[in-house]
């Protein structure tokens, strides 16, 4: 073989790699690449918005024989999704534990429930909010001051604190309070049953949102008592969340909500909602008046 001809083979084979990186990125007519359809376009082709829900107290509820959904976050994304002209579906119950696979598989187009904020959660989501705040008190029985002056009392091996295994009691119980005793109760257990514990006797202390402490006490004659009130023991802002990298769907939600909260529409919305005063608190007006 002459010199030109191994030249002429090498071209040859340089050309064809070419060609054929070429025609890889832009195919010939009568081929297409289908681009992956985002959530923002499919909510914008479809119309519709589809929630994977969570039930939590007073802001994602559904009635077990009508199958209706109420609740402070259900009415807003009522009114966000009727100002955008867009359909509202309540298309699965998820669990805290599995509930943002779907995000990513686009089973649904968001994740509607109470969410803190945690990091654990921002890992996986995007966050619209937040929509108001809420705060925790630690609770414990009406007549039982040993902790009103010194929290850190709690933190013996004879004082036991009742929460829900998984959740921010119990978590909080373990963090904060090691050497106490933890009464974990099952996940399944409704997430005010360790109130009733503390009612009874069964634990001294727990942690738990001021809305349902307070509904508690309203209906079990004032049984107990939150030394975390003021300022709160804890105080978080609920969020709901979309797929990570989904922005434009964020901040569309976002800018609605935000017009929702200055003309007084999520006031209304939670005050329908707040049985009891000091339940939630609203997200700060942006803005200042001048006199």
């Amino acid at each position: 073989m002459t010199k030109k001809h191994f030249v002429g083979l090498v071209f040859l084979a340089f050309l064809s790699g070419w060609l054929g990186s070429l025609m890889a990125r832009h195919p010939m007519s009568g081929e297409s690449v289908v681009a992956k359809e985002t959530v923002f376009t499919r909510v914008m082709r479809t119309q519709t918005l589809r929630c994977g829900y969570i039930l939590y107290d007073f802001v994602v509820n559904k009635d077990p024989n009508t199958g209706a959904m109420s609740g402070i976050l259900v009415d807003a994304l009522t009114e966000m999704t009727k100002r955008l002209g867009w359909k509202l579906e309540w298309t699965e119950e998820l669990s805290y534990t599995t509930g943002f696979e779907g995000l990513k598989t686009g089973r649904y187009d968001a994740v509607c429930t109470a969410l803190w904020g945690f990091p654990e959660t921002a890992k996986l989501t995007e966050f619209v909010g937040p929509l108001f705040y809420e705060p925790i008190g630690l609770w414990v029985r009406v007549d039982d001051h040993r902790f009103d002056q010194d929290w850190d009392k709690i933190n013996d091996p004879t004082i036991s604190i009742s929460g829900v295994d998984g959740t921010f009691p119990a978590l909080e119980a373990k963090a904060l309070y090691p050497k106490a005793k933890l009464t974990a109760l099952p996940q399944l257990s409704p997430y005010a049953a360790p109130l009733m514990d503390v009612a009874t006797g069964k634990a001294d202390v727990t942690f738990i949102t001021n809305s349902m402490g307070l509904a508690f006490n309203r209906m079990n004659g004032n049984k107990l008592r939150n030394i975390g009130a003021t300022p709160p023991f804890r105080i978080f802002p609920i969020y709901l969340a979309v797929q990570k990298g989904a922005f434009e769907l964020q901040t569309l939600l976002s800018s609605v909500l935000n017009l929702m909260q200055n003309d007084q529409t999520m006031d209304k919305i939670i005050r329908s909602y707040e049985k009891d005063p000091g339940s939630f608190y609203r997200v700060a007006k942006p803005y200042q008046q001048t006199e």
